[in-house]
């Protein structure tokens, strides 16, 4: 899957601006950051990563605009985002260029395909359990 550039605006009140890329690895979904003031652009904070399992993600939105698109993350718990600048009430908004919309409609059908995936598997696993007790009852 090919990551997705990425900003969320208006962060302190307009003073601030983040950058960053998303990318999936496996059950985990991976937003490497930067933030710089939105007044000169000139003072950037370090590199930040947050590492957001599937599972805890509750939704994810894909918006088309007319000049860019927008994916909206909202998480279970809020403590899971409350490292990313921008975020408010457990729901993240990443706005995304126009030229990246393809990638980012992409990305949101992969990233929510790889979410029924792992709920499929934990499913599976919770349906042998009973099937599991009832074989070693049997074997006893």
């Amino acid at each position: 899957m090919e990551s997705l550039p990425f900003s969320i605006a208006d962060v302190y009140e307009g003073l601030a601006e983040v950058e960053g890329t998303a990318r999936c690895e496996g059950d985990v979904l991976i937003l490497e950051f930067q933030m710089h003031d939105s007044l000169v652009g000139l003072l950037k904070s370090t590199i930040r990563t947050l590492h957001l399992p599937l599972h805890a993600l509750a939704a994810i939105h894909f918006q088309r605009q007319r000049f860019t698109a927008v994916v909206t993350l909202r998480v279970h718990s809020m403590s899971v985002v409350q490292d990313l600048p921008g975020s408010h009430q457990g729901e993240v908004r990443l706005r995304v260029a126009r030229k990246h919309r393809k990638v980012a409609q992409a990305f949101v059908t992969e990233l929510e395909l790889r979410r029924a995936e792992q709920q499929l598997r934990c499913l599976d696993k919770e349906a042998r359990k009973p099937l599991e007790l009832l074989e070693d009852e049997e074997s006893h």
